[in-house]
């Protein structure tokens, strides 16, 4: 089998490249050039002198690429793209329906939504972990490393903060912005289960786009003003304020390390430690630090992010939200702990920093199930079979 490899900038490629090759497929990678997905002349002319160079049996690429997607008919070759991020703007192209595409989402509710775009060419498939570059990386842990990276609770990530779209909005009437800001409030209440896009009424969806805009969307794209609020503002805000809010309240009560490159000066004793260099540096800190915690983004609304299998494939201990899909793949209390408030995060954070044992047998079990049962080399199996 031979595949044409779309790259741009995820961390994912390097996982997934990887994987390919031990499978023995034969891999050809390709830079898409530029940051426009939709449409660039210079990509398309690109794309399209590559791929007559050679028969590929198909194109693939993290995420969705609506150029790509235009020129996999015409080169006849099927379409492979597997999502890593939640929201992605460029899955509500009108491209997604063309049939060369094959559509794999990690995030359960995400396809769901999109099943019916393309029924027969859209799969549910959850991310994995990259155990081959882990076990390499945690194999060097120096004297050195373990001085540096050891703590009590840790946090790597960003805080939304510089990049939540809602706070960059002018113009909203009060009513909006309480409407708003009452459903923020009451999601962050509630764990496991995401209700922003349900509670949404029309008044308040047509007030708030014609404030907003749709400048940021193609006129290609076919995406609900709902699903637009909830997802792309409502759900990163949500987000951005849980992390504040979470980290503040920990670091109050525990050394707490926050690798970021967001603002967090309104968390006086969090003890900030900067960027986190993701190839090398995060797999040591999920390894070295006693708990991690993982607050997944409320955009993600049922499944895994990349961030909890990584903590797994580090051997971390992973302390994270309950999310819909998580007892799917791991035993709460046995593979992993959760947590559904501040509250419980705390009391759990206090009772594994005592009871080490088990909470180093926790973070074995996890490990080693993730590692058996949902590396990268089965999920691309998977993938090529339903793809048969």
């Amino acid at each position: 089998m031979k595949i044409f490899m779309v790259r741009w900038k995820s961390i994912c490629e390097g996982q997934m490249l990887r994987a390919m090759k031990a499978l023995g497929i034969d891999v050809y990678e390709w830079t898409y050039p530029g940051d426009d997905a939709d449409y660039s002349q210079e990509a398309l002319d690109q794309l399209s002198y590559e791929l007559v160079k050679d028969k590929f049996d198909y194109i693939f690429s993290v995420d969705f690429f609506p150029l790509v997607a235009r020129v996999a008919p015409v080169a006849k070759i099927p379409y492979i793209s597997w999502s890593v991020d939640c929201p992605v703007l460029q899955y509500y192209s009108k491209t997604l329906s063309l049939p060369y595409n094959r559509i794999f989402l990690f995030d359960y509710a995400m396809y769901q939504e999109y099943l019916s775009v393309n029924p027969d060419n859209i799969f549910y498939l959850p991310l994995a972990v990259d155990q081959p570059h882990y076990d390499e990386v945690i194999a060097t842990i120096t004297a050195e490393d373990r001085k540096r990276f050891s703590a009590d609770v840790s946090f790597v990530g960003s805080l939304y903060t510089e990049k939540c779209a809602y706070d960059k909005i002018e113009g909203l009437t009060d009513y909006a912005r309480g409407y708003a800001e009452g459903l923020v409030e009451a999601q962050l209440k509630v764990y496991g289960y995401n209700f922003l896009l349900e509670t949404i009424s029309d008044e308040f969806a047509d007030e708030f786009m014609k404030t907003v805009g749709s400048s940021n969307i193609n006129e290609d794209y076919n995406i609900d003003p709902k699903v637009a609020i909830s997802q792309m503002y409502l759900g990163e805000k949500v987000t951005s304020l849980e992390r504040v809010r979470l980290l503040k309240y920990l670091s109050e009560r525990f050394k707490v390390d926050l690798y970021t490159m967001s603002d967090c000066s309104m968390m006086p004793k969090i003890n900030f430690r900067g960027k986190a260099e993701s190839y090398v540096e995060m797999p040591k800190i999920f390894n070295l630090s006693k708990i991690n915690i993982n607050p997944t983004s409320k955009t993600i609304r049922t499944g895994l992010p990349q961030r909890a299998w990584d903590i797994l494939a580090a051997g971390g201990f992973m302390l994270t939200n309950y999310q819909e899909e998580l007892p799917e793949f791991f035993t709460p209390g046995v593979e992993v702990e959760t947590y559904g408030s501040f509250e419980e995060c705390a009391d759990k954070i206090a009772y594994y920093l005592e009871h080490e044992e088990e909470r180093a047998a926790i973070a074995k079990a996890g490990h080693d199930k993730a590692k058996e049962l949902h590396n990268y080399m089965i999920r691309f199996t998977q993938m090529f079979d339903m793809l048969k």
